[in-house]
């Protein structure tokens, strides 16, 4: 039928705000601050509007980020430290946290933390 082309053709992956947020252990609006800053990319083959609107990104531009770059909790739960702390500590050592404004989550790059 002339339909199955369009139920046949091939979708990108996608990750939501909601899983990227819970994988990083930072909130969604930082991951929205991600996407805005173009640290991780929209969809860009499928085309619904839930798709497009801003819930979702690209995973394979989520597995790239989460490669390289990792958030203040995360380095919190692994080093047992205080926020304060662990920040601390990090600044200290020469990391700078991703300019993505106060209100984001930190998040670093894993080559610049200790």
């Amino acid at each position: 039928s002339s339909l199955q082309g369009v139920y046949h053709r091939p979708q990108e992956h996608v990750v939501s705000s909601w899983s990227a947020a819970r994988r990083l252990k930072i909130s969604r609006p930082t991951v929205y601050r991600l996407r805005q800053a173009g640290f991780l990319s929209p969809p860009t083959t499928r085309k619904s509007a839930g798709i497009r609107g801003g819930k979702y990104s690209c995973k394979k531009s989520f597995e790239d980020f989460v490669a390289v770059h990792i958030s203040l909790n995360e380095l919190i739960e692994r080093s047992g430290r205080s926020a304060d702390d662990e920040f601390n500590y990090q600044i200290s050592n020469g990391a700078l946290p991703l300019p993505l404004g106060l209100q984001s989550t930190m998040i670093f790059r894993r080559a610049d933390v200790a």
